[in-house]
């Protein structure tokens, strides 16, 4: 699907906000998940943090935005399960997510520079 709508000029984007060191778990989710995302075209962006730290210009939540017009808002269990998303029709909370979006896309390193700067997570997508 990615790479069909890359091919079809479609942009897809996320960014992560990163604390470092990266868990284990951080090491495997960009390798091995954002690794094929990428190589099919998705725009993957990391900012970096360092562990406790948060932009403060983002949410501490998680959100998908499409076509600057649907919001979804993501809901987790505390130890990180995923429970849901919600759909979000407040313009006004449209409007701010758009603007975080855009506040992340610019805070962001891209994704292939980001694993060209940790030699482990390189090392990791080689094998």
């Amino acid at each position: 699907m990615l790479a069909a709508n890359h091919q079809a000029g479609k942009v897809q984007q996320r960014v992560h906000v990163v604390a470092e060191p990266p868990t284990a778990y951080m090491r495997y989710e960009l390798t091995w998940k954002y690794g094929p995302n990428a190589a099919a075209g998705e725009e993957i962006g990391i900012i970096r943090v360092a562990l406790g730290e948060w932009p403060d210009d983002l949410p501490r939540s998680d959100f998908w935005l499409f076509d600057s017009s649907a919001l979804y808002a993501m809901h987790y269990e505390p130890d990180g399960t995923w429970l849901g998303a919600e759909p979000v029709t407040d313009s006004g909370r449209i409007v701010e997510a758009c603007r975080w979006r855009d506040a992340a896309l610019y805070h962001a390193t891209p994704w292939k520079a980001y694993i060209a700067s940790h030699p482990d997570l390189r090392r990791h997508l080689e094998q």
